[in-house]
């Protein structure tokens, strides 16, 4: 119908709702924060196994995927996860033409913890 729809997601889902959006959907803005599942927990409430398993899935699957990863200084913004984030991409054919990188200040976070 000449419509584009972009969705924004950190990938937390069950799959079947990706898969029952993949006819309509043209993008999918897909964040990928840390590659370490003890850090994701720490600050996003849960590990990153489904967020990385649907991500794989959605490219599986033909989705054209922007990944974004928000850096973070003293969280995630290290090379050992720039590394892990690339190897991961690499492994899994996607496109690092299609990765944005965003910098955070560590005091616009707070960990699951302390909330």
């Amino acid at each position: 119908q000449g419509i584009d729809i972009t969705v924004d997601t950190c990938g937390e889902a069950p799959y079947e709702r990706f898969k029952a959006m993949l006819p309509y959907v043209s993008t999918f803005l897909y964040d990928v924060k840390s590659m370490d599942p003890e850090i994701h927990k720490k600050y996003m409430g849960a590990d990153n196994a489904r967020i990385l398993d649907n991500l794989c899935r959605l490219s599986a699957d033909g989705a054209r995927i922007y990944i974004r990863i928000p850096m973070i200084k003293e969280v995630n913004a290290t090379e050992k996860n720039i590394r892990a984030t690339i190897d991961f991409l690499h492994k899994n054919n996607m496109s690092l033409r299609s990765t944005c990188f965003r910098t955070i200040t560590p005091d616009a976070v707070s960990t699951r913890e302390s909330e």
